[in-house]
């Protein structure tokens, strides 16, 4: 059996951090939360959710970490222009991805690409 090793995703907050998915991050997750992991990708889709998935898998790289000390170091990261809002959520999507064994959704343009039906020539018709 090949093991996959899980590798996580970087932030670069005061520092960079590593982002894992792990059952840890994941028990603290849903016991804030109070939701099940079946409803894991769609509820980080809201913000104040993604924030408490944020948390959960920094708790322990940044010992005593609270929500309010979260947002300032998010909020910092963003003034020095380390991170921006997509960016972020597109870090915490790929630490999920990683944590469940999956690779991270590609670029929402792919997706839609590869539903719009293709010309004669090969190319994708203009819809």
């Amino acid at each position: 059996m090949d093991e996959k090793k899980m590798t996580g995703a970087a932030i670069e907050l005061d520092r960079v951090y590593e982002l894992r998915l792990t059952h840890k991050a994941l028990r603290r997750f849903s016991a804030r939360t109070k939701l099940s992991v079946s409803e894991l990708e769609d509820a980080v889709e809201r913000y104040d959710i993604l924030s408490v998935l944020l948390w959960a898998m920094l708790a322990d790289e940044i010992p005593g970490l609270t929500d309010e000390r979260l947002d300032e170091l998010i909020d910092a990261a963003i003034d020095a222009g380390r991170l921006d809002i997509v960016s972020l959520m597109a870090t915490v999507a790929a630490a999920v991805a990683d944590g469940f064994g999956a690779a991270p959704e590609a670029d929402a343009t792919l997706d839609d690409d590869a539903e719009r039906p293709t010309t004669a020539a090969g190319g994708l018709e203009t819809l």
